[in-house]
């Protein structure tokens, strides 16, 4: 296509400038190579007819392209921009793969550098995500945002050191992953270090931080995850028949079993929770209001949902006689599973380590085969090796459930039950789901109960 031009001399050879009718001006200078004008005419008509060069070693584009892109870098040098728009132009170039990361727009929000914005991000106090999190009324732990900053100081900081937000791309996030894939980590361990900064950059996006979204398409990492150790009945059996170092322990893990109840609601349980009016029909029931965490204190439970389960009698005794050894003032907020102060329940590790003791005596009933470092590592590895842990009591629990009750009753005395549930069904048809389960785990359980930690160990 012709299109207007105008020639002028310079250093003794002549310069064309095609003319943009929509600024009204004409563009950049191209040398000609030409010291005749005559000479310098016959170059331009090529160019107009075989393609205007742009650079000099760029293959030479036709003619209305490089109007269009003159124009446009003519009318960014004039326009009025702010860091915004700079932002959003640079992300328009790398959205087209043109440019990879390395240009942020100067004091735009896409600066700072990524690891400080994780930081701030997951910091609770200071959080504009947590803020925005409890805004809206949704939940938000401390545990979580402290797991968050855990995983972004052992991997996202030392991948991503002087990166800056703005320049994050979703190739660097794929490499990222596979990188940590190369770790030999499991699936879901890669999937929860990636979340904390996953989830930041999607929240940076949504709040105008990014002008494009570089977590969108990242594919999740899938495989094999460990499975979590479940008891044996058996094994069950005798581990309750053994003396515990604390008692605490004992009965906090012989809840669990019996419950389903996690780490954190074992440890909020309190007195008015297994108070006398919750002997309803002749069965005892136990009220699940809060969870424990040693960072938040009392919280809701993990589904933000109260429950009441059933409570086998026996289990029960337990609960009131460990309750009558409590050094603090009595009263209905007292903690069952107490603690050195009066506002709080032991420590959350009580439980594992006292679990962890236990499954070692389990497996070296001799105190002597326990004091041989190689005997009690090995014995240790076995136990582990099988994922034996104390959340795996709520697995013993719902295995154990599942073969003598209906799913629904057990997934609402495990609390997995949703609201919708609980609003389908009437509050008649809720206290024979509870019935039903209390049935099933007195026959589930009962083999465990005349045992429980009425024989010591050697």
């Amino acid at each position: 296509m012709s299109a207007r031009f105008s020639l002028h001399r310079r250093h003794g050879q002549w310069y064309a400038q095609l003319y943009s009718h929509e600024l009204g001006k004409y563009l950049t200078a191209r040398c000609t190579g030409e010291r005749s004008r005559n000479s310098a005419e016959l170059v331009v008509l090529r160019w107009q007819a075989e393609g205007w060069p742009t650079g000099r070693h760029a293959t030479p584009r036709p003619v209305d392209d490089v109007l269009s892109v003159d124009t446009l870098l003519a009318q960014i040098r004039g326009a009025p921009l702010t860091p915004e728009d700079a932002g959003r132009i640079l992300d328009a170039l790398r959205t087209r793969d043109l440019i990879e990361g390395g240009a942020v727009a100067k004091g735009g929000p896409g600066a700072e550098l990524l690891t400080d914005f994780l930081e701030r991000m997951w910091t609770y106090e200071s959080s504009p995500y947590v803020r925005e999190k409890h805004a809206h009324g949704q939940q938000i732990g401390q545990r979580r945002c402290v797991d968050a900053l855990s995983h972004v100081r052992a991997h996202w900081k030392p991948y991503f050191e002087g990166k800056r937000l703005a320049e994050v791309t979703r190739a660097d996030l794929s490499d990222f992953g596979i990188q940590l894939r190369e770790q030999d980590l499991m699936a879901k361990s890669i999937n929860n270090t990636l979340e904390p900064g996953t989830v930041a950059l999607r929240w940076a996006y949504n709040n105008g931080m990014l002008t494009s979204d570089p977590t969108r398409g990242l594919r999740r990492f899938s495989g094999d995850t460990k499975a979590r150790g479940v008891l044996t009945l058996a094994e069950a059996e005798a581990l309750f028949r053994l003396a515990w170092k604390d008692e605490r322990s004992r009965v906090g893990s012989l809840l669990a079993a019996t419950t389903g109840l996690r780490n954190g609601e074992v440890l909020a349980v309190r007195a008015r929770d297994i108070g006398a009016e919750l002997f309803v029909d002749g069965n005892y029931r136990l009220r699940v209001q809060h969870s424990w965490s040693d960072l938040e204190g009392l919280k809701s439970t993990k589904t933000g949902e109260e429950r009441t389960v059933p409570l086998l009698p026996a289990v029960r005794e337990d609960l009131l006689a460990l309750l009558a050894t409590s050094p603090h003032d009595a009263g209905a907020d007292r903690f069952v599973f107490y603690g050195t102060s009066a506002d709080r329940p032991m420590r959350a590790d009580f439980l594992r380590v006292g679990l962890a003791a236990a499954l070692l005596a389990l497996s070296l009933p001799e105190p002597a085969d326990r004091q041989d470092e190689e005997k009690a590592r090995t014995a240790k590895a076995s136990w582990r090796a099988r994922g034996v842990v104390f959340h795996s009591w709520r697995h013993f629990y719902a295995s154990r459930m599942s073969d003598r009750a209906d799913e629904r009753v057990v997934r609402l005395a495990t609390g997995h039950a949703s609201s919708l549930m609980h609003e389908h069904y009437s509050s008649h048809r809720t206290e024979d789901m509870l019935r039903q389960a209390g049935e099933a785990a007195a026959k589930a359980f009962g083999q465990i109960l005349p045992f429980a930690g009425k024989v010591a160990s050697a």
